[in-house]
């Protein structure tokens, strides 16, 4: 593995194609080729992971090798792979839920609706009312039983699917299916007995 250099501000502009030759050339084992797209990826990914460590450098770091470790380790998975940015950011995530599953971090839900939130930024009003809203959602979330919240996570947020989860939790897909639909059912009724208000003023702000 390369060591960390997280002070460069190098990075390299692939062509159009390029990224889907270079994770040919990893997957057939070629180390130059995956030197390249590592220092495309590490500041970047760098950045993504240091928002949610507390911004820990330690931590931060030690999640950055074992993400490109994991990457290196199932390279022959990479000829598959559509979009490698994605897969990286999955891998990633996957990594911080693992970390916040056994640290008691403060922040542990807060990736929860991130992407939905973006839609507010723009907006104080709306803004306001939304971090309202996703405060209690996270409430609900954390109200869950620790085995439905973390099949909750696990799918919404590491994007797995019902086979890898049961997989991962050593659970048959039924029962992970059955915890994932209670899960829903259940932040879905919290929202409406405590947050409907909320959305109604989301909807009608301008």
């Amino acid at each position: 593995m390369h060591r960390l250099k997280t002070n460069s501000n190098i990075q390299i502009a692939f062509s159009e194609g390029e990224e889907a030759y270079l994770l040919q050339l990893v997957a057939q084992g070629d180390r130059e080729a995956f030197s390249k797209l590592y220092v495309h990826y590490l500041p970047i990914l760098y950045h993504y992971i240091y928002r949610f460590t507390k911004q820990s450098k330690e931590i931060t770091e030690e999640i950055l090798q074992d993400v490109f470790l994991i990457i290196w380790e199932k390279k022959e998975v990479l000829i598959a792979v559509n979009s490698f940015e994605k897969y990286v950011y999955t891998i990633a995530k996957n990594k911080l839920l693992n970390l916040l599953k056994h640290q008691d971090f403060k922040n542990k839900l807060h990736l929860n609706f991130s992407a939905s939130k973006d839609l507010f930024e723009s907006n104080t009003e709306k803004g306001i009312l939304y971090d309202e809203y996703h405060k209690i959602a996270l409430q609900a979330i954390d109200k869950l039983p620790e085995k439905r919240k973390e099949v909750f996570l696990l799918s919404t947020q590491g994007g797995l699917s019902l086979d890898e989860i049961a997989s991962h939790l050593g659970i048959s897909k039924s029962r992970v299916k059955q915890q994932l639909y209670s899960a829903k059912d259940y932040i879905k009724k919290y929202l409406t007995e405590n947050a409907e208000w909320l959305l109604v003023l989301i909807l009608l702000s301008k």
